[in-house]
């Protein structure tokens, strides 16, 4: 469970897994949705296709 090349897998399985993840590029490989948590407050949530392609969310939460 702990190698990320698992993961994907898990998803076929129907399990729902929360993590915490900073890598903006592995996050969209595994994800369906993502949230944005800025200083406690949720700033953004959707699908990982809708952050992708919001321009303002990755300029100012993602830097990407």
């Amino acid at each position: 469970l702990c190698d990320p090349k698992f993961w994907p897998e898990l998803k076929t399985l129907g399990l729902t897994i929360l993590f915490a993840e900073q890598n903006m590029h592995f996050a969209k490989d595994v994800s369906d949705r993502a949230y944005v948590i800025e200083k406690g407050h949720l700033r953004y949530q959707g699908t990982m296709a809708e952050l992708v392609a919001n321009e303002e969310v990755k300029a100012k939460y993602l830097m990407i």
